[in-house]
């Protein structure tokens, strides 16, 4: 369902809220589903965050982002895009990793996006993947 000129703006205020710095909405995502990887484990682990993704801009550095308003519960998820970030898809998942992140920070952690639509997915995929190829 397109987005309508209202629904964007008030997306924008909300995130807002959140961040002042932020400028705009790139894109979004309708529903998503926030995994990460357990390393000791040997597998994905659901973290209870899941709802609208946003792609954003803003005005400090990093420049680029992402976040989760979770339906779920009280907290939100956000991840800064910077040119360490390699993204990946797999069937529905989007997935993230932060090259050359400190050890034992958010950040560090392999992330895996559920997205619930797999045309949303890819076209989410080819356009975090054209803001890394352009980052200093």
């Amino acid at each position: 369902m397109p987005v309508t000129a209202q629904t964007h703006a008030m997306n924008l205020k909300v995130l807002q809220r959140h961040d002042p710095s932020i400028l705009s909405i790139v894109d979004s995502a309708t529903y998503v589903v926030l995994y990460h990887y357990d390393e000791k484990e040997g597998g994905w682990k659901k973290e209870g965050i899941e709802g609208s993704m946003f792609i954003f801009r803003r005005s400090i550095s990093p420049p680029l982002g992402l976040f989760i308003l979770n339906r779920h519960g009280l907290k939100n998820w956000t991840r800064p895009i910077t040119f360490n970030t390699e993204f990946d898809i797999q069937g529905k998942t989007l997935m993230l990793n932060e090259q050359g992140a400190q050890e034992d920070t958010e950040d560090a952690k392999i992330s895996g996006l559920w997205v619930h639509d797999v045309a949303e997915g890819e076209k989410l995929l080819e356009l975090l993947s054209s803001f890394v190829l352009v980052s200093p």
